[in-house]
């Protein structure tokens, strides 16, 4: 496994944690503790696609486009 796809992983599985810890130990409402889930893992995302673009060569990019394209058939 590439360096990008280690970071993308790693980052969503930390991520994951953080945001159902911070979620359900900060004493929030339902609503509250709701949308702070769907924040986190919003944010979670875009933070390990950010990392897997600064990380990955052109050519895994590439690949990874290709993958999505291929599996959204």
């Amino acid at each position: 496994m590439s360096k990008a796809g280690f970071a993308r992983i790693a980052i969503g599985i930390l991520g994951t944690v953080v945001t159902g810890m911070v979620a359900t130990s900060s004493g929030l409402g339902t609503g509250l503790m709701l949308l702070a889930i769907v924040a986190g893992f919003i944010a979670t995302g875009l933070l390990a696609e950010a990392a897997f673009r600064t990380f990955a060569t052109p050519d895994e990019i590439r690949r990874d486009l290709e993958d999505r394209v291929h599996n959204g058939d």
